[in-house]
C-alpha cells in the first residue's frame, strides 16, 4: 500500500508516504505506473487546490490504465500533518 500526499509530512506514520516534491502538475504518467500493482490511497489537503489535486492524479492513473486511488478525506481546511497531530502521531 502507498498513500499519495501533497506535501512534506512531519509526523511519522504507519503507512508509507509518497509525496511528488514537484507537486500535482509535475507529476508525470511515468511516475504513477511506479505505483502499478500497489494498492493506492491519495491524501491531500482538504481544499479547492487538494479537490483539484485529486482530480489531476486520477485523470492521470487513468491514463496510465491503473485503478483510480481511493481519495482519503479530510475535515476541511485540513491536511495529513492535521491529521497525525489529532490521532496523537506527532513526533
Amino acid at each position: 500500500m502507498a498513500v499519495l500526499c501533497r506535501n512534506r509530512v512531519v509526523h511519522r506514520s504507519p503507512l508509507p508516504l509518497v509525496n511528488n516534491k514537484g507537486g500535482v502538475a509535475k507529476t508525470t504518467t511515468e511516475w504513477v505506473r511506479l505505483f502499478g500493482g500497489k494498492r493506492t490511497s491519495l491524501v491531500l489537503d482538504a481544499d479547492a487546490a487538494g479537490e483539484q489535486g485529486v482530480r489531476d492524479i486520477a485523470l492521470k492513473f487513468d491514463r496510465a490504465s491503473l485503478p483510480i486511488p481511493r481519495q482519503v478525506l479530510l475535515p476541511p481546511g485540513q491536511d495529513l500533518n492535521d491529521f497525525f497531530q489529532w490521532e496523537g502521531l506527532e513526533e
